[in-house]
């Protein structure tokens, strides 16, 4: 019985993650943001999981970073999944209200679900508010055809 459940806690530890409160401090983009560690202080820039906004060069770029800044001053639980190859944090950030800041930017229709590397349950929930931002029009959906920032930036290599 010991042995069953050593195994079934081996196969949770991927999926954990390492929390603590943080305090976002600015929007660098629309899916990333500086915070502070509210138990040691140190700032870092977190890359928000799963989602991606507009470039600050591409259209709706400076729309997408405006509703990030709505979240300036607020404190959240951050939940750190990964590091990229930048050196940001991956993370999600919790509101007070359980809800998610990536919850509100897809609702708001300032971030795609970035498929590619969300893979966690919470994704498919975030896909739904991406197609009910998408089929009402706002934020980047305005535009009848958006440019994803990942074939954006591809075909902007070059210059």
């Amino acid at each position: 019985m010991r042995s069953i459940l050593f195994a079934a806690l081996i196969c949770l530890i991927p999926v954990l993650s390492w929390a603590f409160p943080a305090k976002i401090i600015r929007a660098v983009d629309g899916d990333t943001l500086q915070v502070a560690n509210l138990l040691d202080g140190q700032v870092s820039r977190v890359r928000l999981y799963g989602v991606n906004s507009p470039e600050t060069q591409q259209g709706f770029g400076a729309e997408a970073k405006e509703s990030a800044r709505a979240f300036e001053g607020v404190e959240v639980e951050l939940a750190a999944y990964d590091t990229d190859r930048y050196g940001r944090t991956v993370a999600v950030l919790q509101l007070s209200d359980g809800s998610t800041v990536q919850e509100h930017l897809l609702s708001a229709g300032a971030v795609w679900v970035y498929t590619p590397y969300c893979k966690k349950f919470m994704c498919l929930q975030w896909q739904g508010l991406e197609y009910r931002a998408r089929i009402s029009g706002v934020g980047l959906w305005k535009d009848a055809d958006p440019t994803p920032p990942w074939q954006w930036r591809k075909a902007h290599q070059a210059n």
